[in-house]
């Protein structure tokens, strides 16, 4: 998939949910499928270039 068949980018709420899913251990190609993004897209939420703080509000909304 290349940039120009995506289907949109990922938002902070977006990234969160990026978290959830990693957090129950699916691998980024299942979770890139999921939101329809590319894998590298995925991979830059989880290596904190893309939307720092996002998995501090997965963490926070997992444990209240």
């Amino acid at each position: 998939m290349n940039a120009s068949t995506m289907s949109h980018w990922l938002d902070f709420d977006d990234a969160t949910d990026v978290w959830r899913h990693n957090l129950q251990g699916k691998s980024i190609a299942a979770i890139a499928a999921w939101f329809d993004v590319s894998q590298s897209q995925v991979d830059a939420v989880l290596k904190g270039r893309i939307h720092p703080g996002s998995l501090r509000a997965a963490l926070q909304s997992i444990l209240v």
